[in-house]
């Protein structure tokens, strides 16, 4: 039968136990969960319960590199998911790292996507459009999304026109003024790459670059309503 031949503290703090089954490394372990599964060194092992202190150490290794993903920047529970599966983690110590983080505090979607539309709103403003997009592509449900959205700029206290104007007058700053219409053309598009409405830019528009140009642009439009 597999026999445990090596169980020795691994690192200087003493929590943690190095496991070695007939002189095979198998792994770490919280040294708590190894006094909790008796493992002992002589103690002769079922396959069933090989299988178990298995399990239990990719598990931790699982946990392990989830804190270290996370040590560098928070994650959504999806983009955590996705990087423990690239790393060829069982989906078993995948669901259970993640599980385990969520119950921690360690993940908390609604929170993420709160931290990212506050940056978004202080260093970098977008549009609704944008957020939601940006929040789809790390994983953040929609109605999640909707949620931090709304909280973001509740406790912001802006609203996306406000975010737009600021945009706008960055934007404006940096055109050269050469070519009206072509300089108009690049501030809209500059705006609705971050996600801003149409008709929010077209009001903008028309302080930046005046009623006329509108109307020598689009000549057939009826041009932006008035507010």
């Amino acid at each position: 039968m597999p026999t445990i031949t090596g169980l020795r503290p691994a690192g200087s703090d003493g929590d943690r136990l190095r496991v070695e089954v007939d002189g095979r490394r198998e792994g770490e372990l919280p040294a708590a969960r190894a006094e909790r599964m008796d493992l002992r060194e002589g103690r002769s092992l079922t396959d069933e319960e090989l299988d178990r202190l298995r399990s239990e150490v990719h598990r931790q290794e699982a946990m392990d590199r989830a804190l270290n993903y996370l040590s560098y920047r928070p994650r959504s529970e999806a983009e955590l998911e996705r990087k423990l599966r690239d790393s060829d983690f069982s989906e078993d110590a995948v669901r259970h790292a993640v599980d385990r983080c969520r119950e921690l505090g360690y993940v908390d979607d609604l929170e993420f996507a709160r931290s990212h539309v506050r940056d978004r709103v202080r260093l970098n403003p977008r549009g609704v459009r944008r957020l939601r997009d940006e929040l789809r592509k790390k994983g953040v449900d929609e109605e999640t999304a909707e949620e931090a959205i709304r909280r973001a700029f509740r406790e912001a206290g802006v609203t996306e026109r406000e975010l737009l104007e600021r945009a706008a007058e960055k934007k404006w700053a940096d055109l050269e003024g050469e070519d009206p219409v072509r300089e108009r053309r690049r501030f809209r598009s500059y705006l609705s790459r971050r996600g801003f409405p149409y008709a929010l830019i077209r009001d903008v528009e028309r302080r930046y670059f005046g009623d006329q140009l509108y109307r020598d642009e689009y000549p057939d439009d009826a041009g932006p309503a008035d507010d």
